[in-house]
């Protein structure tokens, strides 16, 4: 039985795919990505049964050869989130031979580039049967450039939008039905009574339910005897379809064996057909309601995104501005006092025989002091360099404030976070109602310099080092704090050393201030109780 495959994918930057890769695996050859700086070597990869690039004829030969054709997609489609190609995935009907494949495929990629004027780079695939692939599998990837190819020969500076979000789904309709008209045509030319349709299972009526394609990975995994949840339901469902198609066949035999009326039999084929229809419709309605819902809600969390975008947007834009009014105030002030300086100086300059020094004026030939009238606006060097350091200390007081109070550097992150993911999606960022402007508006209005997310660079060239000297001084005060404790520990150590000293000296001295006073009351005590010696008679004793 003839089978029918037709699948439309996308080969996208922000996937992290490379065309340069996927055109060297579909080809099984060595190519160079420039834009990666890499070297895709696919030339062990087999079952490559035919490789071909067609293009309009007016197509610069350059871009005939696979590496400088999948290079220049990727210079030219240069963001980071670049469509950078598209691809038909096609599966043949087994009834056809190696020629009559590349026949087909030969028709189809025609067909491509003279719809939509792109270069097509195409291969078919032999199925790899030792690793367990069905034997029928024959296949082949047409992937294709997104942008057409003009009357010079070279890229359209716009793509084509033929395959976009509001052409998207009737395009692929249209292409879908081209192939299977060009399979049907290759079948009849080789005398197949097999066809093919591009019709879903609903849409032809016949009660059966479509499989999931199983693609790569789960294919592997189901050789390898592994079960997924896709295999699993593919096999239920083929299962069902079965057990259905061996019903039909028993109600067929039955009407074969056994005589009723013609119209039992229309009765109970139309309460029939009646039933199918009303589940098809209620399938579909259910299908209908589950697309709905999912569409809503992915709609409103695009929406969630878009407001979030918003709001960082305006409290960085709130950020900015304060940002530099309150530098811009500060270098106002810094040159209102340099200015103030210059005054000051061309007017000592004129004053004879005087100088000054650290704001003290003196006679240029004797260099006494001197008392001299100077006009309001008099600044000196020193008065200078004391207000400098005043203003500078008051503004970066409240930079710090007003940076430490928005949080900045969580918004910045998360603005461009959420930039990223909306930009992703292939959608323009969102603009505030206030700033949507009339034709005539934009025309005649002066041009204003706002802070948004097109205007980061400021925050990096201004803020950013600024966030780096705040970082390094307080890393500074956490050190220096750091240093305090260490000396208020050591300090608090020596000094319970010295009191444990001095309580020493003084417990020692008082055992030896009472050793002494009892030595003391000892001689007292001996010096009371001795005896008096009897004197001696001398010669002039009478």
């Amino acid at each position: 039985m003839a089978i029918y495959h037709f699948s439309v994918k996308a080969i996208s930057r922000s996937d992290g795919r490379s065309a340069v890769a996927c055109a060297a695996y579909r080809a099984g050859e060595k190519l160079i990505c420039d834009y990666y700086g890499k070297e895709q070597d696919y030339t062990k990869k087999t079952g490559v049964e035919f490789t071909n690039i067609y293009a309009p004829e007016n197509t610069n030969p350059d871009l005939l050869n696979r590496q400088k054709l999948w290079n220049t997609v990727e210079k030219v489609e240069n963001r980071k989130n670049s469509l950078l190609a598209r691809e038909f995935e096609i599966a043949f009907p087994s009834e056809l031979n190696a020629e009559q494949r590349q026949a087909l495929l030969s028709n189809l990629c025609q067909e491509l580039v003279k719809r939509h004027g792109v270069i097509v780079d195409a291969a078919i695939h032999a199925p790899h049967v030792e690793g367990g692939s069905d034997d029928r599998n024959y296949h082949a990837h047409i992937m294709f450039t997104t942008r057409s190819i003009s009357k010079t020969g070279d890229f359209e500076a716009k793509k084509f939008r033929d395959f976009s979000r509001d052409n998207g789904t009737e395009t692929v309709k249209a292409w879908r039905e081209t192939f299977a008209d060009l399979v049907n045509v290759q079948l009849e030319a080789i005398g197949s009574k097999e066809r093919v349709s591009h019709l879903s299972y609903e849409e032809l009526g016949n009660g059966l339910e479509a499989t999931q394609h199983e693609g790569y990975e789960v294919t592997q995994l189901r050789r390898m005897g592994i079960d997924t949840e896709i295999s699993i339901k593919n096999d239920a469902i083929k299962q069902r379809n079965a057990e259905k198609i061996r019903n039909e066949q028993a109600i067929t035999g039955l009407d074969q064996e056994i005589t009723v009326s013609e119209r039992l039999i229309c009765d109970l084929r139309e309460e029939k057909s009646e039933y199918d229809r009303k589940q098809a419709e209620a399938q579909k309605a259910a299908t209908i309601a589950a697309q709905r819902k999912i569409e809503h809600d992915r709609e409103q969390a695009k929406q969630l995104d878009r407001d979030k975008f918003l709001q960082l947007q305006d409290r960085y834009k709130n950020f900015a501005d304060s940002y530099f009014i309150t530098i811009n105030n500060k270098n106002q002030v810094l040159n209102d006092i340099s200015e103030q300086l210059e005054r000051s100086k061309k007017w000592l300059s004129k004053q004879r025989d005087v100088y000054e020094r650290e704001g003290i004026f003196y006679h240029a030939m004797t260099h006494d002091r001197i008392s001299i009238n100077t006009p309001e606006y008099w600044l000196s060097s020193v008065q200078f360099d004391r207000k400098k350091k005043e203003i500078e200390r008051q503004y970066q007081t409240q930079i710090i404030e007003l940076i430490s109070d928005s949080n900045i550097e969580i918004v910045v992150r998360d603005l461009r976070k959420t930039a990223a993911k909306i930009l992703e999606r292939g959608e323009d960022l969102p603009v505030n109602h206030q700033e949507k402007q009339t034709f005539f508006k934009k025309l005649f209005a002066k041009k204003e310099y706002v802070h948004s997310y097109e205007t980061l660079s400021d925050y990096d060239e201004h803020v950013v080092p600024v966030l780096k000297k705040i970082e390094i001084r307080q890393e500074l005060i956490e050190r220096q704090k750091e240093k305090q404790l260490e000396r208020e520990k050591l300090d608090e150590i020596e000094k319970k050393r010295y009191e444990q000293e001095v309580r020493q000296i003084k417990l020692e001295n008082e055992k030896r201030y009472e050793s002494e006073r009892n030595q003391r009351y000892q001689s007292q005590r001996d010096f009371e109780t001795e005896q008096p010696k009897p004197r001696t008679k001398n010669d002039f004793e009478i």
